[in-house]
């Protein structure tokens, strides 16, 4: 799975319904440096759950666990350990259930625009 640092609402799609039990109530995702052993860990904000995928937003440049956001700015491989709660008022995953490896890259430079101006020349445009 690749992923984007510093990057906002990006979706995270993982097969989780055959080892979730219905009484789980949220999700608690754990992303470990592989380098650096740093973890960064938040709430997962679940999307869409059906009987093929569960989906989660998450934005990777904010600090805001409690969001479902984390502040991930070095690109390389991550372990994603993703946990399931019973109780909300829980602070510690009841269940790990999913294990990834998550590259995370630099997002791509912004493509430029190229224009012909009045006198037939092209000028490039880039966004900031």
């Amino acid at each position: 799975m690749k992923l984007l640092t510093a990057t906002t609402t990006q979706t995270i799609y993982l097969t989780l319904k055959e080892q979730t039990p219905s009484n789980a109530v949220n999700w608690f995702l754990e992303f470990e440096s592989v380098s650096t052993n740093v973890k960064h860990v938040c709430v997962g904000n679940e999307q869409i759950s059906n009987d093929r995928y569960t989906s989660f937003g998450i934005d990777t440049n904010d600090n805001a666990p409690s969001d479902g956001n984390v502040n991930i700015t070095q690109e390389g491989y991550y372990i994603l350990r993703v946990y399931w709660r019973i109780a909300e008022s829980s602070p510690n995953p009841d269940r790990l259930i999913e294990t990834k490896l998550v590259n995370f890259v630099k997002p791509s430079p912004v493509e430029p625009t190229i224009v012909t101006d009045s006198n037939n020349e092209q000028v490039i445009y880039y966004e900031a």
